[in-house]
């Protein structure tokens, strides 16, 4: 089965957990189409980075940039790559243990047209952006849907990412997938 979604992996200079991370997700999900940004790395990522399009069959590209722009820019840089309804971002540090994890996010954001993302919540203070118990609530960007064309109705990300959903007003609302 096709999912309308795009996963997102931003790599700097990370290939042997971005290995980890892209194998793990693709052993649970072999069809999704995968984007693996590489925001400038000066390392080996490339070599990895081409062997990992080899074994995507298709289905995995790459998004070089030339320099580092953080990660909050590479994302956006991805939203832009993008073509279908929802983009899944995941940390290359991260390691895929079970699948069937999509289908209920996309459920959630198709089920509630005000929720703008999917993925797990915590509460920030509003100015740096470290957690804080009744803070600003915000999707965590190591595991997080996004719906594309509302993503693009707000100002992009910046630096880390987290700073971005201080625009997200209620009554949009993260909904946890």
């Amino acid at each position: 089965m096709s999912l309308p979604v795009t996963a997102v992996v931003v790599n700097y200079q990370t290939p042997e957990l971005l290995e980890v991370a892209v194998r793990s997700f693709r052993h649970y999900y072999p069809d999704v189409s995968l984007l693996i940004v590489d925001n400038g790395s000066r390392d080996h990522s490339r070599t990895v980075i081409e062997q990992l399009l080899t074994e995507g069959e298709g289905t995995t590209r790459a998004l070089w940039l030339p320099e580092n722009i953080y990660h909050g820019p590479a994302m956006h840089r991805a939203m832009e790559t993008a073509t279908t309804p929802y983009v899944y971002f995941f940390d290359s540090d991260t390691e895929t243990r079970r699948g069937g994890f999509l289908e209920p996010m996309i459920a959630a954001l198709e089920a509630d047209p005000m929720a703008y993302g999917a993925g797990r919540v915590v509460e920030v203070d509003r100015r740096r952006g470290f957690r804080k118990p009744g803070g600003m609530p915000v999707l965590t960007t190591p595991h997080m849907l996004l719906r594309r064309d509302f993503y693009f109705r707000l100002p992009p990300f910046i630096h880390h990412a987290f700073r971005r959903f201080e625009t997200f007003g209620r009554p949009n609302r993260p909904v946890i997938g």
